[in-house]
């Protein structure tokens, strides 16, 4: 590249400069890059590690094949950190590292040259202008006198002594202007001089701008290829984990499994069902045992007795149990579905026709345009007959003593009204005006 003093190497100086500020920032941002990636592989290697670590696996063949696969991605993960991200970090991340840093360095170095340079330059141009200026005015000053003398020259009453006394100062105006030319002269090639030695700093120092560019391009092309490198060994060692899962599922048999979960069962067969037995006065089963081995309070356990979720009936009035006259789908979350025939607790009523109430345990919002009240004709006191029409009925056929307090106790033999069902259960109404819930296998049931 040719340069020249005025324009081109001071332009030179400046592009340079401006470019190496920019080659700083690019290795700044990939060995940033290269980090985050090596930073991530080690936290995802970790962190899947020690999750997968904890799982629990069955035996057989699927249990074996899962813990192998475990086991072999627990490895690969671990090798793949070692090999890819250790590597990345010693052979492409702590070079970029120390490249950037001599790079800033080196950068530092020539801006610092270039300023003292370029100072220097200054020093002696300014000098060299000082002596230019001091032969100009030696210059001005002997010509001054040159026409002071010519005109006294001229002027024939112009005393000797004086024109004599002029002679002589031209004489060492002439000496020092000569002088002063002299060492002006001498100025100019000792400049000219320097400035030969000048541009051959700036065309070194320029030199050294490229070389250190130079310099860092190979780093990043170096840097960039063993990126890649480390990339693809680490693409191979996943498909080699890949086959190797592959190799591993090939194994698996759920036929085998399930056989040998079967043959490592219990050979004994499982107990019989509780049968119904009559009772028997002084006999032995006047009670059957329940599943703790306690004896059940209310005696004999019918055919499929089986305990469902109850409902809180007692603490309430009758006149706020409601039957459903529809089915109510709801709306939202908060309303409380039910259907046809089902009898509802009525917590809390409002003026705009709403009410909260309570059917098997869960509570809800519902209108009272779908439901009918309870009147006193629907309850025992208001009748002398009983059971009253409408509704159906139980004809308990054994004795059953309610474990809970929303549960309704009833002799063999009592009537009962049922208000309504809730699969194996009911709630119902004795005669005496009690309500709760009753289990429909220790009653025949009857139809209104």
């Amino acid at each position: 590249m040719a340069l020249s003093y005025a324009n081109e190497m001071w332009e030179g100086e400046e592009v340079a400069a401006a470019r190496a500020e920019l080659a700083e920032k690019t290795l700044t941002d990939i060995t940033k890059f290269i980090g985050a990636r090596v930073h991530v592989e080690e936290k995802y290697a970790k962190l899947l590690g020690s999750k997968t670590s904890k799982v629990r696996s069955e035996g057989g063949t699927i249990g074996v094949g899962w813990q192998s696969i475990r086991d072999q991605q627990n490895h690969q993960l671990s090798t793949n950190y070692e090999h890819f991200s250790q590597k990345m970090l010693n052979d492409i991340v702590n070079p970029m590292e120390a490249r950037r840093k001599q790079h800033f360095n080196d950068k530092s170095k020539l801006s610092n040259d270039f300023a003292q340079l370029k100072k220097e330059h200054k020093r002696r141009e300014a000098e060299l202008n000082d002596k230019k200026t001091h032969y100009y005015k030696c210059c001005e000053a002997l010509e001054k006198e040159k026409r002071k003398l010519d005109e006294s020259s001229k002027n024939p009453n112009y005393p000797p002594a004086k024109l004599t006394k002029l002679q002589t100062a031209v004489s060492d105006f002439e000496a020092k202007q000569q002088q002063a030319r002299k060492v002006y002269m001498d100025g100019v090639a000792d400049f000219n001089a320097f400035k030969k030695k000048y541009e051959d700093g700036m065309r070194l120092l320029l030199s050294e701008y490229q070389n250190m560019d130079q310099r860092r391009l190979e780093t990043i092309r170096d840097s960039l290829q063993a990126y890649i490198k480390h990339i693809d060994d680490s693409a191979s060692s996943f498909l080699q984990f890949c086959d190797a899962c592959r190799d591993q599922l090939a194994t698996v048999s759920a036929t085998k499994d399930m056989k040998e979960y079967l043959e490592g069962l219990s050979q004994e067969k499982p107990p019989k069902p509780d049968q119904y037995e009559e009772y028997r006065s002084g006999s032995s089963n006047s009670a059957v045992a329940g599943e703790d081995g306690e004896d059940l309070a209310m005696g004999v356990v019918a055919p499929g007795y089986q305990p469902l979720p109850k409902i809180s009936l007692l603490g309430y009035s009758r006149n706020r149990v409601v039957r459903a006259q529809y089915d109510f789908a709801g709306s939202d979350g908060l309303d409380l579905k039910f259907s046809y025939g089902d009898v509802i607790v009525v917590i809390k009523e409002d003026e705009s026709g709403w009410c909260v109430g309570e059917l098997m345990g869960r509570r809800g919002l519902f209108p009272l345009c779908m439901v009918k009240a309870f009147g006193d004709e629907d309850f025992v006191g208001a009748h002398s007959f009983w059971p009253p029409q409408g509704y159906d009925t139980l004809v308990v056929q054994h004795d059953f003593a309610g474990e809970e307090e929303n549960e309704l106790s009833a002799k063999e033999g009592d009537i009962l009204i049922v208000t309504g069902t809730y699969g194996e259960w009911c709630t119902a109404e004795s005669k005496e005006g009690r309500t709760g819930l009753f289990p429909l296998c220790f009653a025949l049931q009857s139809k209104s």
